[in-house]
C-alpha cells in the first residue's frame, strides 16, 4: 500500500483538495445567510407607495387611488383574459395550413378590439386618477404618464419606473 500512495501522490492530494472544497461549499449553502438587500427587489414595488412618493399624493388621495387600483385590476383581469383567449385563436390558426386570409385577418381584429379595449379602460382608469391630483400634482403625474407610455411594452415588466432624464437636443 505505501508504494501506491508514493505513486499516486499527486492523485491523492487532488483527491483530498476535492473533499474540502465539497465539504466547505456544502457548508456555506447551509449555514451562510443572504444579508437583506437595501434596495428594492422584484415584486417589491407598490404603485401606492410610488404615487406617494412621486406625485405627492397625501393620505385621502392615496386611500382613493388604492380603491381604484384595486377596480381598475379587476377589469384588466377580465381584459387579459379575452385577449389571451383571442391571441390563443390566432396563433391556434399556425397549425392549419389550410386556414384562409380571411380567417386570420377576422383572428387579428379579433385581437386587435380586444387589445383596444383593454387600452381604452386603462386609459380611462388613468383620467380618472388625474382628477384626483390637485393642480401641481397634475404635472407631475401627466409627466409620469408619458414616460410610462413611451416605454416599451418587454421593458416594463419586473421593473419600477426609472428617474426621468433630460435629453439634450
Amino acid at each position: 500500500m505505501s508504494t501506491f500512495i508514493k505513486n499516486n501522490k499527486g492523485l491523492l492530494f487532488l483527491v483530498v483538495v476535492l473533499l474540502l472544497s465539497n465539504i466547505g461549499l456544502l457548508a456555506y449553502f447551509l449555514f451562510w445567510k443572504k444579508p437583506a438587500s437595501s434596495g428594492p427587489q422584484r415584486g417589491n414595488f407598490s404603485v401606492v407607495d410610488h404615487m406617494k412618493k412621486e406625485i405627492g399624493f397625501n393620505d385621502e388621495q392615496t386611500v382613493q387611488f388604492r380603491q381604484m387600483l384595486e377596480q381598475n385590476r379587476d377589469s384588466m383581469k377580465k381584459y387579459s383574459e379575452q385577449v389571451k383567449l383571442a391571441k390563443t385563436a390566432l396563433y391556434k390558426l399556425l397549425q392549419d395550413p389550410k386556414a384562409s386570409d380571411s380567417a386570420v385577418t377576422a383572428a387579428g381584429n379579433q385581437l386587435a378590439q380586444q387589445q383596444e379595449a383593454m387600452e381604452l379602460v386603462m386609459f380611462r382608469h388613468f383620467q380618472r386618477v388625474r382628477k384626483l391630483c390637485t393642480d401641481s400634482q397634475v404635472v407631475k403625474f401627466d409627466t409620469m404618464v408619458t414616460r410610462m407610455s413611451n416605454r416599451a411594452p418587454w421593458s416594463r415588466r419586473g421593473s419600477q419606473p426609472k428617474p426621468e432624464t433630460e435629453k439634450k437636443d
